[in-house]
């Protein structure tokens, strides 16, 4: 008796387990927004990190007086980002370039919110 009733019940928490875990798949793949499910058709990719964040960072060198904005996880053709950058901030150059070594773009300043709101709007 203590045998079927201990049975019955892990049995029926397996069942409200996995009922949740569908249940939370099922509001995860429709919160998503249809920017994540849409392909870009763009020669570059931006990933997001694992917490669904975009890698844009905030860069400090010479004890805090050179200010830049580091854009990880570039894939395909970085030339064609730092190119459109240039063109929606009027940045020149030396303002904006790709790390050879590592991939990074780097911007000159701290704009962060400003590179966000770029690539999403893009859909990134």
């Amino acid at each position: 008796m203590a045998f079927s009733l201990l049975y019955n019940s892990s049995l029926a928490a397996s069942r409200f387990n996995t009922f949740q875990i569908a249940r939370r798949l099922a509001s995860d793949v429709s919160t998503h927004s249809h920017a994540e499910t849409t392909p870009s058709l763009r020669p570059y990719l931006v990933r997001r990190t694992p917490s669904k964040q975009l890698p844009i960072y905030h860069v400090t060198k010479n004890g805090g007086n050179k200010k830049l904005t580091k854009i990880g996880k570039v894939e395909g053709d970085t030339a064609a980002l730092t190119t459109e950058l240039r063109a929606v901030f009027a940045l020149d150059e030396k303002e904006c370039r790709i790390n050879p070594l590592t991939g990074h773009v780097l911007v000159k300043g701290h704009r962060k919110s400003e590179i966000i709101k770029f690539l999403e709007e893009r859909r990134f």
